[in-house]
């Protein structure tokens, strides 16, 4: 059960990078074509700032799920293992 649990949060986090890469290089290439074409106005337009909008959520997710990682890793990590060693190791000397 806890695989299933695991699983949402990071198939999240990959979505929502992989939504931002795409995201951001349309909204480049559209930068692009509007500085070659300035009669098109790519950029300024309803569609564009919709794009924006969502480009900065998703940045906001993904920066928010990478420090919910990262703080995860570290609890798990090699220093909670060390000092679960250490205290391990100081209560078998007690005991001796």
């Amino acid at each position: 059960m806890k695989r299933a649990e695991n699983r949402s949060p990071r198939l999240f986090a990959l979505l929502s990078a992989h939504a931002a890469i795409i995201l951001s290089l349309i909204y480049l290439t559209l930068f692009v074509i509007d500085r070659i074409n300035t009669a098109m106005e790519f950029i300024n337009n309803d569609i564009t700032k919709t794009l924006v909008a969502i480009l900065a959520v998703l940045a906001i997710a993904n920066g928010i799920a990478f420090e919910a990682d990262r703080r995860k890793k570290a609890k798990s990590g090699p220093a909670k293992k060390a000092a679960l060693k250490k205290a391990a190791g100081a209560t078998a000397k007690k005991a001796k």
